[in-house]
């Protein structure tokens, strides 16, 4: 499988952002279930005290990062909003509950 980045790339480069979003979700969600998305040990460990927000990659020429959010049992986070900002989730381990 191509990297997570290149395919994000390809996604955004669709000139679509409707498009590109529902690209990403499909294709990162098939990743997931193959278990092509393998997260260095870095990315596994959890603070104690709040979830870890830690930088995957990020891309100067398309304007976007990708980061790999650790979360540890019982941890969370207030509702909030991304203010204008697009994001696409995947759980990789374990799972999560929205509410």
């Amino acid at each position: 499988m191509r990297s997570l980045e290149l395919m994000i790339d390809e996604a955004l480069r669709l000139g679509d952002i409707t498009a590109a979003v529902e690209r990403i979700k499909n294709e990162l969600s098939q990743a997931i279930r193959l278990g092509a998305v393998a997260l260095g040990q870095q990315f596994h460990r959890t603070l104690p005290d709040r979830y870890a927000r830690r930088l995957l990659f990020r891309s100067s020429a398309l304007g976007y990062t990708g980061v790999v959010m650790t979360w540890g049992p019982g941890q969370r986070t207030a509702v909030h909003d991304h203010s204008g900002m697009l994001c696409v989730e995947g759980v990789v381990q374990g799972s999560m509950e929205v509410h």
